[in-house]
C-alpha cells in the first residue's frame, strides 16, 4: 500500500501526520513500513506500506492507493481550491476543540471524506509512542480497510 500525503502550505502538519501513521502501522499493526519525507527516509526491506510525505517519488511496481490532503483551518479556503477528486481524505489539522468551530469546518468539507484532527500537544512535540490521537487512529483503520468512515471528528466513538 502506498500513501501519499500532500498539501499546499508548509506547517499544516503533513510531516506530523506522516510520522504518526508510520508509528501506528509499525507499532500497533506490526507492519513493515517505509517513510519518505523531505526531512528523513526510513526504509525497510519489502515494505507492506510506503508513506510519501509531500514528495513525488516513483515506486517500482506500485500505485498510490491513498491520497491524503492536509491543511489547517486558516488555510482551508485556499486548500479547497487545490483538493482533487481523487484525494481520498482531506485532513484538517489543529482544529479547535469547540463544536461550533468544528461545525463550520464540516460545512466546508462535507463533499469529501474528511478527518478533523484537534490540536494535540503530544503531536506538536513529536511524542508518537502512545499513539494517543483517536482521530488519526481511526484514519489508519480506514486506510487498512477496517472502517469506512466518511467523517472523522474529535471525541467521536
Amino acid at each position: 500500500m502506498i500513501i501519499k500525503i500532500h498539501g499546499v502550505k508548509g506547517g499544516s502538519g503533513k510531516t506530523t501526520i506522516s510520522k504518526y501513521l508510520f508509528y501506528y502501522f509499525r507499532k500497533k499493526e506490526r507492519k513493515r513500513v517505509s517513510l519518505h519525507s523531505i526531512e528523513e527516509i526510513v526504509k525497510c526491506d519489502n515494505p507492506e506500506i510506503i508513506i510519501l510525505d509531500n514528495v513525488n517519488l516513483t515506486i517500482k511496481n506500485g500505485n498510490i492507493e491513498w491520497k491524503l490532503f492536509v491543511t489547517d483551518p486558516q488555510s482551508l479556503e485556499l486548500s479547497l481550491n487545490y483538493v482533487k477528486k481523487d484525494d481520498d481524505f482531506i485532513i484538517v489539522n489543529k482544529v479547535s476543540p469547540f463544536p461550533c468551530e468544528q461545525n463550520e469546518i464540516i460545512k466546508k468539507v462535507y463533499k469529501f471524506r474528511s478527518v478533523l484532527v484537534p490540536f494535540n500537544g503530544k503531536l506538536f512535540y513529536e511524542e508518537y509512542d502512545e499513539l494517543a490521537e483517536p482521530t488519526l487512529n481511526r484514519l489508519a483503520e480506514n486506510l487498512l480497510g477496517l472502517r469506512k468512515d466518511r467523517l472523522i471528528v474529535p471525541f467521536q466513538q
